[in-house]
C-alpha cells in the first residue's frame, strides 16, 4: 500500500479469484480440476460481500506497519509459517486492517454441478492467503443461502454506490494466462505488469438504495461473423431493424408491432428503439469496421413488451448488407470471446474514473437537430432529447477525435427511402455527472449515428499536441 493510511476493506473479489487460480493452476497445470469452475466464477456478477463494517468506518483499525517478514516465492530448505520449502523476506511499509470479526463472506448467484463444486472446494482447501497479504486465511465453499450473522454487514453492488471495489469479469482467467505466458517468455516478474482492474460500485451498509430512474436498457448485444465497413453504419442499422420487425411479426403473430419499433408515430419527445452498430475504435490500430450491434429500448416500455422485443432481437440469425450476407449471434452465448468492440463494457464509462475525468468521443458523426452553430446550449438540448445529463465541456471537429472513428459523406448519413440531409460533426464531450452508456446523441440516434465511446484522460494527450 506504500504510504497509504487506509487499507483495502472489504477484501476484493478479484483477490479471491486470483487465489483460486493459484491453488491448482489452469490449462495443463491443473492437477485435480478442469478449470471450468474458474470460468464460471470469473463470469459471475459481482458478489454481495458480508464483512465487519468497523474497518471501513474507523480509521484506527487501519494500522500502519513498517517491517515484517512474509513468505517469498523462492524455495528454501526451511519451513516458514507452515509453508514447507519456502523462505521469508522482509516487507516494508504498508497498512494492516484489523477487523473485529474475521469472517468475510462472498455471496454469489451461481449454479455448480457436483463435480464443479468438488473442484472448487479442492482449490479452496489449497488457499493459504489472499494476494500479497501475509495473514493466513481459510477458504470454504458452501451451497445455499448463507445464515444470518448479525455481526456482519452487507456491501451490495449498486451503480449509485460510493465505494469502489476491484472485482472480476468474464475472460479474466484467459487474461491471467496471457500475462503468465508473457512473463515466462520474457522473463519479467509478474509484479511489473499492470493489474487487472474492474472497479465496481458498492453501496455501503445502512445506506438505502437510490430509486432507479428508468433510462432505457439494451435488450440485445449482437456479434457478426464478419466485419463490415464503418461507412455502412446506416445501412447496417436499417437492415437489422427490418430483421427484428420480421422476427417480431413471426414470433408474436397475435400482437401488433409496437410504435417504438416501426417508428410510425407522431408526437414531440417520442424516442424510438435504437439500433447501434458497434465499430472497432479506441486502439492505435483500430479501423472503424463494424463487428456487431446493440439494440436499445427507450424508457416507459413495460417488462412484457421488453421481453417480446428481446426475443425478436435474439431470434435474428442473419442480415444482408448490400451483397454481403452476415451471420448474427448473441454476445451472451459466447461472453468469453475476446471481441472488445462488441463487449458491453466497451461502451460504458470507466468506473475507476470520477465523472470529472470521463470523456466521451463520437465514433460516428452526430446529426444535428437544427441548422446553425453548435453552442453549449444547443448541445445540451440534444443531450436532453437523448435522455442524457448536461454537457459541461465540448470540442467540435469535422474529423473524429478517437482512433478508428468513422468519417461519412453526406449521402451516407441518410436512411434508405429518405433524401433529407442534415449537418453533422464529431464531438468530444464531458458530462456533468456519470453516464452509463451506450451514449448516443443527435437526430440519427435510432440508426447508430452519434454513438460515443468513453476515452481515458491519458488518451487525449495527442489531441492537445496537434496530433
Amino acid at each position: 500500500m506504500g504510504n497509504a493510511v487506509k487499507g483495502e476493506w472489504p477484501p476484493s473479489p478479484a483477490r479471491l479469484l486470483a487465489a483460486f487460480i493459484a491453488a491448482d493452476g489452469t490449462r495443463e497445470r491443473c492437477t485435480a480440476t478442469t478449470g471450468i469452475e474458474l470460468e464460471k466464477l470469473s463470469a459471475a456478477l459481482p458478489p454481495t460481500i458480508q464483512a465487519d463494517v468497523g474497518p471501513y468506518e474507523k480509521r484506527e483499525l487501519h494500522n500502519p506497519i513498517i517491517d515484517r517478514f512474509v513468505v517469498a516465492s523462492d524455495k528454501d530448505r526451511n519451513t516458514v509459517q507452515e509453508f514447507p520449502g519456502r523462505k521469508s523476506t522482509v516487507k516494508r511499509s504498508g497498512v494492516r486492517v484489523v477487523p473485529r470479526q474475521r469472517v468475510v463472506r462472498f455471496v454469489y448467484d451461481l449454479e455448480y454441478n457436483s463435480q464443479e463444486l468438488v473442484a472448487l472446494r479442492y482449490r479452496a482447501a489449497r488457499i493459504g492467503y489472499l494476494g500479497c497479504s501475509d495473514s493466513p486465511v481459510r477458504v470454504m465453499v458452501s451451497e445455499g443461502a448463507p445464515s444470518i450473522d448479525p455481526t456482519l454487514a452487507e456491501f451490495t453492488p449498486d451503480r449509485q454506490g460510493s465505494l469502489r471495489i476491484n472485482t472480476h469479469a468474464a475472460g479474466d482467467v484467459a487474461r491471467w494466462d496471457r500475462l503468465f505466458d508473457e512473463s515466462r517468455r520474457r522473463g519479467v516478474p509478474r509484479v511489473q505488469y499492470h493489474s487487472l482492474r474492474h472497479r465496481t460500485l458498492y453501496r455501503l451498509p445502512g445506506v438505502d438504495p437510490e430509486p432507479k430512474e428508468d433510462t432505457g436498457r439494451v435488450v440485445g448485444w449482437l456479434r457478426f461473423d464478419r466485419a463490415l465497413s464503418g461507412r455502412s453504419v446506416v445501412m447496417v442499422a436499417h437492415r437489422l431493424k427490418d430483421a427484428v420487425m420480421s422476427q417480431y411479426g413471426r414470433i408474436h403473430r397475435d400482437t401488433a408491432v409496437p410504435d417504438v419499433l416501426h417508428g410510425h408515430r407522431r408526437g414531440r419527445g417520442f424516442d424510438l428503439i435504437r439500433f447501434l452498430p458497434l465499430p472497432n475504435v479506441g486502439h492505435v490500430y483500430s479501423d472503424g469496421r463494424i463487428h456487431g450491434a446493440a439494440v436499445w429500448v427507450p424508457p416507459g416500455i413495460g417488462p412484457d413488451e421488453q421481453a417480446r422485443i428481446r426475443r425478436a432481437v435474439l431470434a435474428v440469425d442473419r442480415i444482408r448488407v448490400g451483397a454481403t450476407r452476415v451471420t448474427v449471434e448473441s454476445w451472451d452465448d459466447h461472453p468469453g470471446r475476446d471481441l472488445w468492440a462488441t463487449n458491453p463494457y466497451r461502451w460504458r464509462h470507466h468506473p475507476s474514473q470520477p465523472f470529472e475525468r470521463q470523456y466521451w468521443a463520437s465514433v460516428f458523426p452526430v446529426l444535428l437537430e437544427r441548422h446553425g452553430p453548435v453552442t453549449l446550449e444547443v448541445l445540451n438540448r440534444m443531450a436532453a432529447n437523448a435522455g442524457l445529463p448536461p454537457v459541461t465541456n465540448h470540442l467540435e471537429s469535422r474529423v473524429p477525435f478517437i482512433s478508428g472513428g468513422v468519417q461519412l459523406a453526406p449521402s451516407e448519413t441518410v436512411r434508405p427511402g429518405h433524401s433529407q440531409q442534415r449537418p453533422y460533426a464529431h464531438f468530444l464531450v464531458r458530462f456533468s455527472e456519470t453516464v452509463t452508456g451506450p451514449v448516443v446523441v443527435g437526430a440519427g440516434r435510432s440508426h447508430g449515428l452519434g454513438l460515443f465511446a468513453p476515452m481515458k484522460p491519458e488518451d487525449l494527450r495527442g489531441l492537445y499536441n496537434g496530433a
